[in-house]
């Protein structure tokens, strides 16, 4: 009898368990999550495991036929880059990470292919007349929508259609985030890269998503930001999904945070190596320790274009028609992102020697007659070493002087004055522009001067408000000291702090996380980031990078801290979790969790239209409202974001 009993006690509590674990599973069914990159947008509902992507590129046909001229960008190999590429191949061989030679195409017969990474297929490709047909169909079916001051093209082309249109004359792409920053320059303003990004969230919602645009506000969205942000660029990002698009709630918060989360980790110094970024900042429950977030405007794609001139000094292409890959074709780059994943390794692997890949790209759109063309890819010693370009840096910052326009660059420099900006809804603000250029004025005019008094000024710098980092200026009649008052008394730095502060200048990536672990305060903490070291990003995919770069930081971080004896980079591959989708998936379990519930930024008080609707318990009766303040807007903002704003 009481087996019975304990029979019926079992499944009943097997049934509230599974009833508890559908509720759970429920839970986000109404929330989208959104990671706003460089390459991708990541998107997905919040109950989903993992995200969809897609490109942060979209094009559009030009009014006017601009003249087609073909791409500038180099492939070939410049004197400065062959000599830094030498210097890391004799370190790789004397390593022993480099045995395979090269084995070139010239005079040889068709490969026998064991791999096909093809991006397109030949049935992809449509003819540029058919392709303007579609066009003009959905042009009589689809009306155009405007909002606010933004407005949405239904004209505009995404995916692999780009791939077809891009030596068009007739189209132009556009691609909205660079560097993590919206991508801004003298020509492009910020109302016109969140036009782009409302077109793409828009098609987005409507067609990967089925979202009609009537349900908006049946929903909520989790907008993941970068650790370092503009204000600007953020607050317009909230006014298109409340204000344009009419959700209903945002929350927002930053990735290295989120990637902790979805990591399950409490602590981590979280290494984001992106597509045009690498980014490293010190977690710990749940904040950024301050004056530890390191940003360079530097990543993936770097890699990319190392790699294609690597592979056409090495002769590993083979195609009868004997063309080059253009560095600066999305069809081209896309491919070589595809082999980059497959063949790229940090040592040597016996089982690629006779690997073939057969690639596809495009060619000669420009003449109105779209070209499908493959090529195939043989065993190169270039897997091995554009992979060890992210400790040897010197090709990289050859490529990036040769690519690069310095005017450019003042628009992703967050110690740039293009970072100035005043919002009067800010009270942070207060009239001041940039505190940290008011205090550089005092600076120069008190040593103009002579003064011989010495005052001494607190506050937080443009630069650091996003990790809380305090900077003490101290000035006298005779030098200048900038100190950081949360810097610990470790190890003289080996390197510059003026290059690790240039996102521009590219350092050995095991210097760069030392760097960050040594401005930490307390030693005991220092030790907990060093054996809890998080690669996310799709850079962070290439095999053996966690032991490369183990075996390289417990030789480096000696020069920083003696006490710290031992590293651990937490392998994700032994969790089964994919570090490009990490931030997404600490964004999604954010959907799921009751604390979140007094989190939220309302459309309402957002836009200051009143209190939110009446708030309602699992039982559907309506809870006490508790006394709120009557903030709206930034400063509304800022009582629910759980970062410095």
């Amino acid at each position: 009898m009481e087996t019975k009993e304990s029979m019926q006690n079992t499944i009943k509590t097997l049934q509230a368990r599974s009833e508890n674990i559908e509720k759970l599973l429920e839970k986000g069914n109404d929330v989208i999550v959104f990671q706003l990159g460089s390459h991708s947008i990541k998107f997905g509902f919040a109950n989903q495991p993992t995200p969809q992507k897609i490109r942060t590129l979209l094009g559009y046909k030009l009014a006017k036929t601009k003249e087609f001229i073909p791409s500038t960008s180099k492939s070939e190999t410049s004197e400065h880059f062959e000599t830094a590429i030498l210097s890391v191949e004799n370190i790789l061989r004397k390593k022993g990470n480099l045995k395979l030679e090269s084995k070139g195409y010239k005079g040889k017969p068709k490969p026998k292919i064991e791999s096909n990474i093809r991006v397109l297929e030949k049935e992809e490709v449509s003819e540029p007349k058919k392709f303007n047909k579609i066009l003009e169909e959905e042009e009589e079916e689809e009306q155009m929508i405007a909002k606010g001051t933004v407005s949405y093209n239904p004209q505009a082309i995404f995916e692999k259609e780009l791939f077809i249109i891009e030596q068009n004359p007739e189209y132009v792409i556009s691609q909205p985030i660079k560097h993590g920053f919206f991508n801004v320059n003298e020509k492009v303003t910020v109302d016109q890269v969140l036009n782009d990004l409302e077109t793409l969230i828009l098609y987005i919602l409507n067609a990967k998503l089925g979202i009609p645009t009537k349900a908006f506000p049946n929903y909520s969205i989790i907008l993941i930001i970068p650790d370092i942000f503009i204000r600007q660029q953020i607050k317009g990002l909230v006014n298109v999904f409340l204000r344009t698009l009419e959700f209903k709630y945002i929350y927002i918060h930053l990735e290295s945070i989120l990637a902790c989360f979805g990591a399950c980790l409490s602590q981590a110094c979280v290494v984001d190596l992106g597509y045009e970024k690498i980014n490293i900042s010190c977690v710990d429950e749940g904040l950024i320790l301050p004056g530890t977030t390191i940003k360079k405007c530097f990543g993936g794609s770097d890699l990319d274009q190392a790699f294609i001139r690597l592979l056409g000094k090495k002769h590993c292409i083979s195609n009868q028609k004997g063309f080059k890959l253009e560095s600066g074709l999305i069809g081209d780059l896309t491919q070589i992102e595809k082999l980059k994943e497959e063949s790229m390794c940090f040592t040597f692997r016996e089982e690629t020697t006779n690997k073939h890949y057969e690639c596809s790209v495009i060619r000669n759109a420009a003449k109105g007659n779209n070209c499908y063309e493959k090529f195939f890819v043989g065993p190169n010693e270039a897997c091995y070493i554009v992979p060890s370009l992210l400790f040897h840096c010197e090709a990289i910052n050859v490529l990036h002087k040769e690519r690069g326009n310095c005017k450019s660059n003042e628009f992703f420099n967050s110690n740039s004055k293009v970072f100035e900006w005043y919002d009067p809804e800010d009270n942070l603000d207060d009239g001041t522009q940039n505190y940290v250029a008011m205090l550089q004025n005092m600076q120069n005019y008190m040593v103009s001067n002579e003064k011989n008094n010495t005052k001494d000024f607190d506050q937080l710098s443009e630069s650091s408000k996003h990790t809380g980092s305090k900077i003490k200026l101290k000035l006298t009649d005779k030098e200048t000291k900038i100190e950081e008052t949360t810097n610990p008394k470790t190890n003289e730095n080996p390197i510059n702090n003026i290059n690790v502060n240039n996102p521009f200048n590219l350092e050995s990536l095991d210097e760069l996380i030392c760097y960050s672990i040594s401005q930490i305060k307390e030693s005991s903490m220092r030790k907990k980031m060093a054996n809890s070291i998080l690669l996310i990003g799709g850079t962070a995919q290439i095999s053996k990078i966690v032991e490369e770069l183990e075996d390289r930081m417990i030789e480096t971080i000696a020069k920083y801290d003696s006490d710290i004896e031992r590293i651990e980079v937490v392998d994700l591959g032994s969790k089964e979790s994919n570090p490009e989708n990490l931030s997404w998936v600490g964004g999604s379990i954010l959907a799921k969790l009751d604390s979140i519930k007094n989190l939220w930024i309302s459309r309402n008080r957002w836009l200051g239209l009143g209190e939110d609707e009446d708030e309602y318990d699992e039982d559907g009766e309506k809870k006490q409202k508790r006394e709120r303040t009557q903030e709206v807007g930034i400063k509304y903002l800022k009582e629910k974001v759980p970062f410095s704003w």
